[in-house]
């Protein structure tokens, strides 16, 4: 099993609430990156873990016209810490990305669920 099938499947199967997103890239397009955006996230108090699930979905479509990106998977693991990754083409397109992705006001219902306090990023190369 190559890499990017590793990761999707830790990402996507091992937590207990998955966020479906409509079409999933294929495997040729998760070729295609080289930078694996990693973020965790607590939601604020008082957030429905459906509800965060559902929203986080529906902003995919916010991103498919972003240059670079290539596919984004959101979970919720059982202490409460959500992940979120996001496989990019390359570290400027998802530099450049999170920034675009913050600032497009149809994200806002995501981001005001979200702990901002609690948010970490990281960046990694991809190894095919």
């Amino acid at each position: 099993m190559n890499l990017i099938k590793k990761v999707v499947t830790v990402a996507v199967f091992a937590m207990p609430l998955v966020v479906a997103h409509g079409e999933s890239a294929m495997a040729t397009q998760l070729n295609e990156a080289s930078v694996l955006e990693y973020v965790t996230f607590t939601a604020k108090a008082g957030t429905d873990a459906e509800k965060l699930a559902q929203v986080a979905a529906s902003i995919n479509n916010n991103l498919t016209n972003v240059s670079g990106f290539v596919d984004r998977y959101v979970s919720l693991q059982d202490d409460g810490i959500w992940v979120e990754v996001v496989f990019w083409k390359d570290l400027q397109s998802a530099k450049d990305g999170l920034q675009t992705f913050l600032a497009d006001d149809r994200n806002k219902p995501f981001l005001d669920m979200v702990n901002a306090d609690s948010v970490k990023i990281t960046y990694s190369d991809l190894k095919h």
